[in-house]
Order: structure tokens, then sequence, then C-alpha cells
């Protein structure tokens, strides 16, 4: 499973053998969103008009599941150097259940 609030939801992180938390700055998650609704075809323009309600709710409800993970990785990095330190951790994890 995957997903902002996945650690949110005790009823999913019963549910997860393993899990990831991605940290990422608020600057960096905003701009990926407004140019991923661009990329949409739809207004960016609504990304950043409600950017601090969005902001509100992931310090409330996404930042605190962070404790939750197994793995907390930097959402900055290239997606190429996550794939490989969740491959890493999740092999050693195997190899110790």
């Amino acid at each position: 499973m995957e997903g902002a609030f996945a650690l949110a939801l005790p009823e999913l992180v019963h549910q997860a053998t393993w899990t990831v938390y991605i940290d990422t700055p608020a600057d960096i998650r905003l701009v990926r969103k407004a140019l991923r609704k661009d990329d949409e075809g739809k207004d960016p323009l609504t990304t950043l008009r409600g950017y601090d309600r969005t902001r509100q709710a992931h310090q409330t409800h996404v930042e605190p599941s962070r404790e939750l993970a197994q793995l907390i990785v930097d959402g900055t990095r290239p997606p190429s150097v996550t794939i490989r330190e969740v491959r890493t951790h999740l092999t050693a994890y195997q190899w110790n259940r």
C-alpha cells in the first residue's frame, strides 16, 4: 500500500509487513504537487491557494506517522538512490526475519 495517509490509518499499519516514510520538505512537496496538477491539465494555482490547509493537514496527520515507519528516506534524493536504499533495507529485513 502507498499514500500520504497510509501510516496515519491504524487499520492499514497493522496489515503492513514493512513500512517506509519518505520525508520531503514542505516546499518541495508544494512544487511537485503544482507540477503534477499542471501535467494533468489542471490549474496549479489551486494547489497554491490551498497550501496552508494542506500543510496543516500534513503536520497533523502525516508527519506523526513518520515514527511508525521501519525506514525513513530522504525525499529530496533522486528516485534511483531511494529505490536502492529501500531494496538494501528490505533485503536485510527479509534475512533477519
